[in-house]
């Protein structure tokens, strides 16, 4: 009995083949699924920055008419409190769940945010806390915002070389 052996060849073949397919696919599918987990992560991080950035802005409108002593005594200013200690620990929350997934740049950036964020509670008046407060917000979000798009521009980027062969996917 013989045995052909181009049926042997096209059997190799067709398992490499199986095999790189395989190979880019896996590739791609962690590379795009880390993409999309970024994605996901940044965009809820700069979202809570925003509607922190509108309170600020909201609460400096308050203190540009009445000052901010009148300010500190109105309800609006517990409000706003409220509202940015709410989004805060939602943002906190995010970056230490994601922070396996979030890159270094990104990282050390809100770790920047979060320094700037730092007051001396015993010499700083409420207003210079707010003004502190409301600077590194405006500061940071811009910064935070451009590094996430440029890390999540397009999972397309991704592209991998496999037998001296380049491939994009």
């Amino acid at each position: 009995m013989e045995f052909p052996i181009g049926n042997a060849l096209t059997g190799v073949a067709t398992v490499v083949a199986v095999v790189i397919s395989n190979l880019l696919t896996s590739r791609s599918t962690t590379r795009e699924r880390l993409w999309e987990l970024r994605r996901e992560g940044y965009s809820a991080i700069l979202f809570e920055l925003a509607a922190i950035e509108r309170v600020c802005d909201a609460a400096d409108s308050y203190i540009h008419e009445v000052g901010y002593m009148a300010y500190w005594e109105m309800e609006a200013r517990s409000r706003h409190d409220n509202d940015i200690n709410e989004r805060m620990k939602k943002l906190r929350d995010r970056v230490s769940s994601d922070y396996l997934i979030f890159s270094d740049e990104f990282l050390s950036l809100f770790d920047g945010f979060e320094r700037a964020l730092q007051t001396d509670e015993n010499s700083t008046l409420p207003d210079d806390e707010h003004d502190t407060f409301c600077s590194a917000v405006r500061n940071f979000r811009p910064r935070l915002s451009a590094l996430g798009r440029s890390e999540i521009a397009s999972p397309k980027n991704f592209g991998r070389k496999i037998f001296g062969i380049g491939f994009r996917f």
